[in-house]
């Protein structure tokens, strides 16, 4: 019987072959990493761009700011000098302060013919009184306007004699009426004012109103802008 020499393998061990889903899985997430670390290095690049783009925007901000240019004069060197964002906040800002002020104006001037009409319907009756006074009873009738005037009150007849006196009456006549003949000239003039305030009014909201068109139509210059920093930029 024939020995089996023991160095002779008894077996020979397959080739491996790799799965091709599996090696086709591998080369696509050396090339997902690849991806991933040449969007980082970009996105390192445009931050680094936009730090520098910053800082230059800023420092030419600050020197239009410091110009010494205000209001509307200001909102047009920014606008001029690129700084849209900036000029178009201004401009709202400036709008929206005189559409403020002129409705404060208009209120300050309404209170003020209010006052103006209170002290004329005063007047007339006390010249009324004061023509009608030949007794003591007529008398405490004046007294009685000038007590119950909302701005005079009580101490408004202090200086006033409680006993009727025909030469004080009269006199008291004779200050009166030139006195109310200009509180009446006054609620003209008021009256001119209330409506100038009311134009100023629709004169801001009509700046505020086209302001805002002008700011939306503008936006599309902001565009550009945008792209020069990131090559994405999509309106909102």
């Amino acid at each position: 019987m024939t020995s089996v020499d023991s160095s002779i393998p008894l077996s020979i061990k397959p080739i491996e072959i790799q799965d091709p889903l599996q090696r086709y899985g591998n080369v696509l997430a050396i090339q997902g990493q690849q991806q991933q670390n040449a969007l980082r290095a970009q996105q390192m690049q445009m931050q680094g761009a936009e730090n520098a783009y910053t800082q230059q925007r800023r420092a030419g901000l600050n020197a239009l700011l410091q110009g010494g240019a205000q209001g509307a004069d200001l909102e047009q060197a920014l606008r001029t000098g690129g700084y849209l964002p900036e000029s178009i906040q201004l401009g709202e800002h400036i709008r929206k302060s005189a559409q403020t002020e002129a409705v404060t104006a208009k209120d300050r001037v309404e209170a003020q013919s209010k006052q103006l009409d209170m002290r004329i319907k005063t007047g007339d009756r006390l010249i009324q009184a004061l023509n009608s006074a030949t007794d003591q009873p007529s008398w405490t009738r004046v007294r009685d306007i000038l007590a119950n005037d909302p701005e005079g009150g009580p101490d408004a007849v202090k200086n006033i004699p409680t006993t009727f006196n025909p030469q004080f009456a009269q006199a008291m006549l004779a200050r009166t009426v030139p006195h109310l003949e200009q509180l009446k000239l006054q609620q003209q003039q008021t009256g001119q004012a209330i409506t100038m305030r009311g134009q100023d009014i629709g004169a801001a909201t009509a700046r505020s109103i086209s302001t805002h068109a002008l700011n939306v139509s503008s936006k599309a210059s902001m565009y550009p802008l945008c792209k020069s920093i990131k090559r994405r930029c999509s309106p909102k």
